[in-house]
């Protein structure tokens, strides 16, 4: 947590953009048991075929699957 509050304040003293994104997909990865290169490069191959599919992969998921997530990143 030092590093993250350190690396965003001198985001903020250089005028960049602040990284709390990062953290929490990174605690969401944790908690959920993600460990090793192949549960990383599996995110990653799903993250590229969202990518790849823009926009219209929000319309799949249904919305309150979007407050579960929430949740789970505030525990």
């Amino acid at each position: 947590m030092k590093a993250h509050g350190l690396s965003n304040l001198l985001s903020a003293v250089t005028c960049g953009l602040q990284n709390y994104m990062a953290y929490s997909t990174s605690a969401l990865y944790y908690k959920t048991g993600g460990h090793g290169k192949l549960s990383s490069l599996s995110v990653s191959a799903l993250l590229m075929g969202f990518l790849a599919m823009g926009p219209e992969a929000a319309s799949y998921f249904p919305r309150p699957l979007a407050g579960c997530l929430l949740l789970h990143l505030g525990e």
